[in-house]
């Protein structure tokens, strides 16, 4: 609504703007026309008063073209009072300088009231584009946060889904320490797949991990650590950063249900012209599909590589050039 608001004023913004316009367009238009006809009468009187003709019908003409003129300018007032008192060359010739130097003021300022509601036109113009390129980033923040939502409602389904069938099976079997422990990670998984859910994206990525990790060791008993060095991570963009987010969020995902780590160790440092982001973890190296991550990472022109040995450490590496 407060985006609608602004939008709304500077569409206000752009409707005064060409108002002014016009109407300094049409005001300019007809003291174009008042400046032509005076000139035209100044001559006629130049004429009449070398050939000593009448002047009183040219001075009448005179006289009411300069009214309004008269009423806010002393100075031309006075001179138009000696001519009318002389009538001669001299003072004609003063009283047009001063009626030319006062056109020119005029002309000077419709031209000043043009430029600016012409100026007040682009500003709008530019506020309206800008504000619409921030809804748009806003937007495709709102799409990306919506899909990362139905990642993690996908695997918060697929992973409780399998626990839940296997303490089932567990269960069929009289098995029911295993039934236990099944059932326990399910619980474990929807607590802290609900605690993601709640972390604000707007908050600076070492917090946003932070709080991410804390969660993840909390519900699942694992210790966790995270190192932070890089001193390239603020050159990098906001929605790259979101999404070495994502990508630690789906690879503790990955870690929960196929490592059986006990610790895992996250790292953001600097090699050279790059930034590199390490997730390891300690537990066993089961057959993962790295593809989805793999995927992710290539969107925004990173490199992924999985090494395991000791563990599993997933490597991504981001060129800052």
């Amino acid at each position: 609504m407060k985006y609608n608001k602004k939008i709304f004023l500077e569409y206000i913004l752009i409707l005064l703007s060409v108002l002014t316009l016009c109407t300094t367009l049409v005001c300019k238009k007809i003291a174009d026309k008042k400046s032509s006809a005076l000139d035209t009468v100044f001559e006629q009187l130049f004429i009449a008063s070398s050939e000593q003709l009448n002047l009183q019908e040219e001075n009448a003409a005179l006289k009411q073209l300069l009214t309004p003129y008269l009423l806010f300018d002393e100075n031309l007032a006075a001179l138009f009072s000696a001519w009318e008192t002389s009538m001669d060359h001299f003072n004609l010739h003063q009283l047009h300088i001063a009626t030319l130097s006062r056109n020119r003021i005029i002309a000077s300022g419709f031209s000043r009231l043009e430029n600016f509601s012409l100026l007040m036109l682009v500003i709008a113009v530019i506020l309206i584009i800008y504000r619409q390129g921030e809804e748009n980033v806003r937007l495709q923040k709102q799409l990306t946060f919506h899909s990362e939502h139905e990642k993690i409602g996908k695997n918060l389904h697929d992973g409780v889904s399998k626990d839940i069938a296997h303490a089932q099976e567990c269960l069929e079997k009289g098995d029911s320490e295993n039934a236990s422990l099944a059932i326990k990670r399910a619980f474990n998984e929807v607590s802290y797949l609900i605690d993601s859910m709640h972390l604000q994206l707007s908050t600076p990525l070492t917090t946003l991990m932070t709080e991410n990790l804390e969660a993840f060791q909390a519900h699942y008993a694992v210790n966790t650590s995270l190192h932070i060095t890089s001193t390239k991570l603020k050159t990098i963009s906001a929605e790259t950063q979101l999404e070495f987010f994502y990508i630690l969020q789906e690879a503790l995902h990955l870690i929960a249900h196929r490592a059986e780590a006990t610790e895992v160790s996250v790292k953001l440092y600097d090699v050279e012209d790059a930034v590199v982001f390490t997730i390891h973890d300690n537990g066993s190296n089961k057959r993962v599909n790295f593809a989805p991550l793999r995927e992710r990472v290539t969107q925004f022109g990173g490199l992924l590589e999985v090494f395991q040995t000791a563990g599993t450490t997933v490597v991504i590496k981001l060129s800052t050039d």
